[in-house]
C-alpha cells in the first residue's frame, strides 16, 4: 500500500496530492473564518486544473475553473465585509478609561 500511495506521486507530479492538501486545508481555513482559506482553496483548484488539462477531464477543467471562481469573488466579498465592518466600529483607544480606573 506504502508503495502505492509512493507510485501515485509519479502520476501527476503530486499535483493530486497537493490538490487534495490545499482544498482540504482551504476548506477548514474558512470555516474557522480566516479569509485566506479561498487563497489555499484557489491554489488547491488549480493543481485540480492542472491535473484535469493533462488527462484530458474537461469537465474537471471547467469544475475546478469554475470553484476558482467562486474563490476569488468569496475571498473578494469577505475583504469588502471585513473593510465596512471596521467603517462602522472603528478603533476606540480605551486607554483614558484605563487611566481614570487606576486613580
Amino acid at each position: 500500500m506504502v508503495e502505492a500511495i509512493l507510485n501515485s506521486f509519479q502520476n501527476y507530479y503530486g499535483l493530486d496530492w497537493l490538490a487534495f492538501l490545499m482544498g482540504c486545508t482551504g476548506a477548514w481555513l474558512i470555516s474557522c473564518k480566516r479569509s485566506y482559506g479561498f487563497v489555499i482553496a484557489s491554489v488547491g483548484c488549480i493543481c485540480g486544473l492542472l491535473i484535469a488539462l493533462m488527462s484530458g477531464q474537461y469537465g474537471f477543467v471547467v469544475s475546478n475553473f469554475t470553484f476558482i471562481l467562486i474563490n476569488v469573488n468569496g475571498f473578494i466579498r469577505w475583504q469588502r465585509e471585513d473593510k465596512l465592518h471596521m467603517q462602522r466600529e472603528p478603533y476606540t483607544n480605551y486607554s483614558h478609561i484605563q487611566a481614570e480606573a487606576a486613580e
